[in-house]
């Protein structure tokens, strides 16, 4: 039923939403049927927007289980609050028949639950219809294969991995370099030069580049103060501020090895043996 309806239309009919043409672009993605969306976005880009907008919209017009895995309680329960807040912002809302710290249900069945990424906890449910990782970056591989069997014959299920960039590695790192999901970028406008900040590309040269990749660039309008953004590099550091404005895979500080030379090793190498001897004049060796 989403795809019938206008979730834009929806979250613009709060003045105290903003809304950003990155989100609007998210927004139509949802509406004409995408499923799986990979956003990485600066820190304070907009994304609760997405978490907290789309499960409200879609629970309300439709009976949905919307699901959000954070990697944090205090995560978990941040978002709930931000979906009650677009809840608690429409004076059409039906009242909620449950209200908890990390979940919400409807009159119509609708239900909309946080949870912290603990895998064992996260079996059996059946056929969502939203799946949200906040802060996916930081969500570990062994939650998201759990729950990845939920989209079995679930084809209507949309998955949204949003996050900061956190290091070359996990499942988040792979959805970013892969075509099978729409990729989304949301960066500072801003880059570095010889450890100095300075201003990014025009927006459009920016877009074009990432369009031969096969990736939808957008700038955060939230990080047009040079002043902040300098005093960010200067406290964070050039690799803290590359990774959560500029939204680079940078190296994690505790590799022991570079992302491209563990893939490249991976790609090379080939097996000596693939199952049989690979001397024709073989013999097990006796054991006395």
């Amino acid at each position: 039923m989403i795809e019938a309806l206008d979730p834009e239309a929806y979250i613009r009919r709060f003045d105290e939403y903003e809304i950003y043409p990155w989100q609007v672009f998210v927004l139509n993605a949802v509406r004409r049927g995408e499923r799986r969306i990979s956003i990485i976005g600066a820190r304070q880009s907009g994304k609760s927007t997405i978490t907290a907008g789309i499960p409200a919209y879609t629970a309300k017009n439709e009976k949905a289980l919307a699901l959000i895995y954070a990697p944090s309680r205090e995560q978990a329960e941040d978002d709930i609050a931000k979906v009650k807040d677009y809840i608690n912002n429409d004076d059409s809302y039906p009242v909620l028949q449950l209200d908890s710290l990390d979940h919400v249900k409807l009159p119509n069945g609708s239900y909309i639950k946080a949870n912290t990424s603990t895998a064992k906890t996260k079996r059996g449910k059946s056929k969502p219809r939203i799946l949200i990782f906040d802060e996916a970056a930081l969500i570990d591989d062994a939650l998201y294969k759990t729950v990845r069997p939920m989209l079995t014959k679930n084809p209507e299920c949309i998955l949204i991995a949003l996050s900061s960039p956190y290091g070359k590695r996990g499942w988040f790192y792979r959805a970013a370099q892969s075509d099978r999901w729409l990729r989304i970028v949301v960066k500072a406008p801003w880059d570095i030069q010889n450890g100095a900040l300075v201003p990014a590309e025009p927006e459009a040269v920016f877009q074009a580049r990432m369009k031969e990749q096969g990736i939808h660039g957008f700038y955060s309008p939230r990080h047009t103060d040079r002043a902040f953004m300098v005093d960010e590099l200067e406290e964070q550091g050039e690799r803290w501020f590359r990774q959560e404005y500029l939204c680079e895979f940078v190296e994690t500080e505790d590799a022991a090895f570079r992302a491209e030379y563990i893939e490249a090793a991976r790609q090379d190498y080939t097996p000596l043996l693939d199952g049989r001897p690979e001397v024709d004049d073989y013999e097990p060796m006796e054991v006395r």
